[in-house]
């Protein structure tokens, strides 16, 4: 035995050893740690004021869970982790049992949609409680194995629907008065779907549905499907439901009527004739008042423009001066941002032609400065966490201004050509009102912050006029209508009434309504738990300099879509009340609306306007001690995770193909490292391999560091080790900047291929080292609401250096390669507009690469999409519940130049390409392919994405080896995790 081999394989794995505990004993400086009676929560210092209140309130949430769903009999949860996430600036979380079970929580504070708890972080934590309550239902048999095997050991990973595992989450958090089902922003959806007669059956609302709507339809038709169950037959029998569901691998219809005697379908139809909807039309463009704005310039004579070229309308922000006035859009599809001011018409004054200002991903917000010189806008973009940013868009310049990160919700506030910008901050639960002077050049001074309470959220910032910043605050449940002017340093709120609620606050900075002659109007959506979103007024009187007087407009009535984001109409004509431009959100996409407040009845409420104080007390608690706080060692875990009695080492060829050879042993995969060590009798091999990773990637990137040895009868076999880490950083308004490093070590004697007899393959030696570096920018995104509606170009470049030591002929050197690759897509070829879900206008990609690997100087391939049809539907009574997405025919050309046969060529030895090149030889072929995407339509199965199905019929046109057959049928299937 090669002792020298012996070394290095020892050597490698204690380095990956070290590695572990070096990581290990990383975490272990800024992590901590807080047990309670059934929960560990951990944590890094800056969210330690939310691991006190959870802390305080888990154990308490968790009982009531379990009473809720009456399951106080069933297995109790013990030093159950709950990780809570400071760097995604997205309130979210989840609840999985991968590698064990753990609930992650992302620690900031809600946006509108996550806002309807008292507690928001509390309840979002209660929702995954109710999570993992629910699919842990289990038999002492299952719960037994869950234990020794996988925490996931039992059937719901199948047997549950995203719409029954969400459904009953938020069934549980509504129970109380708050949450998603008593939001009448939520169930709008629901409502909005039966106006427009779109209802959909169950299967459809399992979460396998992957274009708009989609994420929301679990969630609330779960829910509210839910609700009407459990109130239908009691929570005795929902328990007995969630049972059956954990133990039994039966379709959850068998399921269902088996427990409750009733027909599922029949069940689902009732709870879809309970809901009750206004009777409104089933477009707003049937009332008198409504008009569809882009209608508008067929009125006035211009050029018509269609609304599917800036589809799924979800934010808009006006302003109006005496100079001019003008409307900002986002289409949330294609992150285009769109643009039309006031222009005089033969008829009068009517909207200009909108221009496209930018195209930016992730705009969250819009809000225009008073005089319209500058425009906020507010994202949330992907590094690998959410984070939230600001820029300034200069109107006039044409340029952007990055305020920075960690900022949301901006505006600019603007007098007499003084500037301000104004940004929400957000640390953990806290939020604070920061402000910066805007100067000439476009820089940033830094003001002031107004700290804000723990826990209680402002919202809709805009600038109300003369340096007043308007704002929605959430207190709770408790909603009000802030009003800062920052020339006196003085608050003033207006108290709305409990049964409101109220969104998207808009200013109208005009003296031309009949309302804002003595003070300032606002727009804002308000509904009532029973109605769709409607339009609202603030009107403000202003007395002396002061807030005296205040008065809510409310419409009376509903219309199709509700009123979201409203913002005062640029053309209004409107006397008493301005018009407004408008979102019309519909069951599956959304438009721009115009509304003519004179042609409506609106309700007049008077309220208080009061000075505010509690914007001059709160403090932020600089350090915050808890008494029970530990540091937290990755280790505590260390035994949490899957157990498999089956050992899988990785095993090479000597090209680099890889095997596994199973083992009798034992494989352990926990969260952050995979370890797996076994013998195989049959061949007298033994071996090992670790591998650990970041298994939550944050803004750092993420990495992997692996390797494995193999020992046999003869003595060494085998050591492989690798490291890979990826990184992106968005760049400009659409770009990204992707980077990955992937470097492997290889020593050993290579797996014999089937014709190489053992003798050979042990004769063979082999080390190798290979670093490869990848980096690729690339400005692809979506550009309309369908999957092929993709454009932009990308380039990139792939570093590769290979250094090869072998007693085989030929295996012994190094090599250096510099390939590159470009390619763009276009969302169509042929410029018009498709008709609803079907793609006939022909998505165009093409890719180009020189120097791709040692055979070849290029490769080139061009792909159209002939047609596409989204299907959408789900199958309904299958033991293996599939969900079709859609089914797609692509037509494709494909080229390969390969050097001269006796050439490999790399960068390296360029002096070798014309010889290479002399002659090489042309490949090519074309093809004509279908494809069908299929969802596995249950459970976690969902997850695993889209399993793509299909056939190509391929022609070659020119073959690098002369064959008769130049026709070939090609099935391919893919998986997509």
């Amino acid at each position: 035995m090669n002792a020298k081999k012996i070394k290095t394989a020892l050597l490698a794995l204690i380095l990956l050893a070290g590695s572990f505990f070096i990581a290990s004993a990383e975490n272990n400086s800024i992590q901590y740690i807080i047990k309670t009676q059934y929960f560990d929560i951990i944590y890094k210092a800056p969210s330690r004021e939310t691991a006190r209140l959870i802390s305080e309130n888990v154990d308490q949430i968790y009982l009531d869970v379990r009473s809720s769903l009456k399951v106080e009999n069933f297995y109790h949860f013990k030093n159950f982790p709950v990780y809570i996430e400071y760097s995604t600036e997205e309130l979210n979380a989840y609840f999985t049992d991968y590698p064990f079970r753990h609930i992650t929580l992302y620690d900031t504070v809600a946006t509108d949609s996550l806002s309807v708890y008292k507690e928001n972080i509390l309840s979002v934590l209660q929702h995954e409680i109710v999570h993992a309550v629910s699919m842990n239902v289990k038999n002492k048999g299952n719960q037994v194995l869950s234990q020794i095997i996988y925490n996931g050991w039992g059937f719901s990973f199948y047997t549950m629907p995203s719409s029954i595992s969400e459904g009953i989450a938020v069934q549980k958090e509504s129970e109380s008065g708050q949450g998603r089902l008593n939001d009448p922003y939520s169930t709008h959806i629901i409502k909005q779907a039966l106006i427009e007669n779109k209802f959909p059956a169950f299967q459809n609302i399992t979460g396998s549905r992957d274009i708009y709507p989609s994420g929301n339809l679990p969630y609330i038709f779960g829910g509210a499907f839910t609700d009407f169950v459990i109130k239908k037959y009691g929570k005795e029998k929902y328990q007995s439901f969630l049972y059956e569901l954990n133990n039994k691998l039966i379709n959850y219809y068998v399921s269902y009527e088996k427990v409750f005697g009733t027909a599922f379908k029949s069940d689902y139809e009732e709870f879809k004739d309970s809901i009750v909807i206004p009777d409104v039309a089933e477009t707003p463009y049937d009332e008198d008042g409504v008009e569809d704005f882009y209608t508008l310039f067929k009125i006035s004579g211009q050029k018509k423009y269609s609304q599917k070229k800036t589809s799924r309308v979800t934010e808009v922000s006006s302003f109006i001066t005496e100079e001019e006035s003008g409307s900002a859009w986002l289409c949330s599809d294609s992150g285009d941002v769109w643009y039309s001011s006031k222009e005089l018409g033969d008829t009068g004054f009517v909207p200009s032609k909108p221009v496209k200002l930018f195209t930016m991903t992730g705009i969250t917000k819009l809000s225009f400065s008073s005089d319209g010189k500058y425009l906020a806008v507010s994202r949330t973009v992907s590094y690998n966490t959410r984070t939230n940013l600001v820029t300034i868009y200069d109107m006039k310049n044409k340029k952007f201004f990055k305020l920075g990160e960690d900022y949301r919700d901006a505006t600019v506030l603007s007098k007499d050509g003084t500037y301000y910008a104004v940004a929400v901050k957000t640390v953990s639960q806290n939020c604070s009102l920061e402000f910066f002077k805007i100067s000439d050049k476009g820089k940033f001074e830094y003001e002031k912050t107004i700290n804000l309470k723990a826990g209680e959220i402002p919202s809709s910032l805009n600038d109300a006029g003369n340096l007043t910043l308007s704002f929605i605050y959430k207190e709770g449940l408790k909603r009000s209508i802030s009003l800062y002017n920052k020339e006196l340093d003085q608050f003033d709120s207006v108290e709305i009434p409990s049964d409101i609620f109220i969104r998207d606050l808009a200013p109208v900075v005009s003296r031309s309504f009949v309302t804002g002659q003595q003070g300032i109007v606002l727009s804002f959506s308000y509904a009532r738990k029973d109605t769709l979103p409607r339009l609202g007024f603030l009107s403000v009187r202003i007395d002396n300099e002061k807030f005296s007087t205040a008065k809510l407009h409310l419409l009376q009535n509903d219309i199709s879509g509700g009123v979201y984001s409203p913002a005062v109409y640029f053309s209004s004509q409107s006397l008493k009340l301005p018009s407004v431009i408008f979102v019309s959100q519909f069951y599956d996409n959304s438009k721009l609306s115009v509304m003519d407040t004179d042609r409506f009845d609106f309700e007049q409420i008077n309220v208080s306007v009061q000075k505010d104080e509690r914007f001059y007390n709160y403090e932020h608690p600089v350090e915050v001690t808890i008494e029970n706080e530990k540091r937290f060692s990755g280790f505590n875990y260390a035994f949490h995770g899957i157990f498999v009695p089956l050992s899988l080492i990785p095993l090479y060829d000597e090209d680099f193909n890889l095997k596994y050879l199973g083992f009798a042993g034992i494989t352990w995969h926990s969260k952050g490292y995979h370890v797996s060590a076994g013998y195989e009798p049959f061949t007298n091999t033994w071996g090992a391999t670790l591998s650990i990773f970041n298994s939550s990637p944050t803004e750092n990137g993420s990495f992997q560091l692996s390797g494995h040895v193999a020992f046999d009868q003869y003595g060494f076999r085998q050591t492989e080790d690798e490291l890979i880490a990826k990184y992106q950083i968005p760049v400009g308004t659409h770009s990204h900047l992707f980077f990955t490093s992937s470097t492997r070590y290889f020593t050993g004697h290579p797996e014999q291929w089937p014709w190489q007899s053992a003798n050979y393959a042990r004769n063979v030696s082999l080390t190798t080292f290979v670093n490869q570096e990848v980096f690729e920018i690339s400005t692809l995104h979506k550009t309309g609401a369908g999957i092929n509606e993709v454009g932009g170009v990308y380039l990139g470049s792939v570093f590769n250096y290979t250094k090869l030591d072998s007693n085989i002929k030929g295996y012994k050197g190094e090599g250096i390669n510099l390939g590159l690759e470009t390619g763009f897509k276009l969302p169509y070829l042929i410029p018009f507009e498709n008709p609803e879900n079907v793609t006939l206008n022909l998505p165009f990609s093409a890719s180009f690469a020189i120097f791709p690997n040692i055979s070849k100087f290029m490769n080139c391939k061009a792909s159209v999409v002939l047609f596409s049809m989204e299907v959408q539907q789900g199958t309904e009574r299958f033991f293996f519940p599939l969900y079709l997405n859609r089914f797609t025919v692509t037509a494709s050309y494909s080229g390969s130049l390969y050097y001269s046969r006796k050439i490999n060529m790399t960068i390296g030895n360029l002096d070798k390409l014309e010889a290479g090149l002399l002659n090489s030889v042309y490949t090519d072929s074309v093809s004509l392919g279908v494809e069908m995407g299929i969802t596995l339509n249950t459970g976690y199965l969902q997850q695993l994405e889209v399993l793509k199905v299909g056939a190509d019929l391929i022609f070659d046109i020119n073959q690098r080896v002369s064959d008769n057959n130049r026709i070939h049928l090609k099935l391919c299937s893919q998986l997509v995790f």
